[in-house]
């Protein structure tokens, strides 16, 4: 019984070393580069990465070269098997508004590593709380909502399905 304690312990410790220890700021970056290929550049921001976590604060967004939204904070925790990215306060800018007229976005992307080409979306927009699947599959990007009650801007994106409401981009 010692040995399997003494095994557990172990294993525990080297789960928490990586967690730790993990380059969170370097895949931030890495991140950022990546969104840089797509024409969308994160800058001003503030970072700041604990030990389990990594927020980044006030941070604006643009979209080839014009800025779309301010972030007041995203935080992402990651704990190998199931992560969860979590963005505050989003206020679109002026020149977005008339597309999606939100004055308060929140939301919060959730993966886990048993479902690899899927996220879990929820978002707040003004009170009204919003939940979605995305999937990866075959070079397609795939929205699924059960309902679009009370957001007619995404009505124009979005198709009726079987399951309700979805939005597919090949990419």
């Amino acid at each position: 019984m010692q040995m399997v304690k003494k095994i557990f312990i172990i294993i525990l410790a080297i789960f928490l070393s990586i967690i730790i220890f993990s380059p969170k700021r370097e895949l931030y970056y890495l991140l950022e580069d990546k969104l840089k290929d797509n024409s969308i550049i994160i800058y001003e921001e503030s970072i700041d990465d604990g030990f389990f976590s990594l927020t980044v604060k006030n941070a604006k967004v643009s979209y080839s070269g014009l800025d779309v939204a301010t972030i007041g904070e995203l935080n992402i925790n990651s704990f190998l098997f199931y992560s969860i990215v979590t963005i505050y306060d989003v206020s679109l800018s002026d020149m977005v508004k008339p597309l999606a007229p939100i004055k308060t976005l929140n939301i919060k992307i959730s993966h886990n590593i048993f479902s690899l080409n899927s996220l879990n979306l929820t978002a707040q927009l003004d009170d009204i709380l919003k939940e979605a699947k995305v999937q990866m599959i075959d070079n397609k990007i795939r929205v699924e909502m059960s309902d679009i009650n009370g957001t007619k801007y995404l009505a124009p994106f979005m198709k009726k399905g079987e399951k309700g409401w979805y939005y597919e981009k090949n990419i």
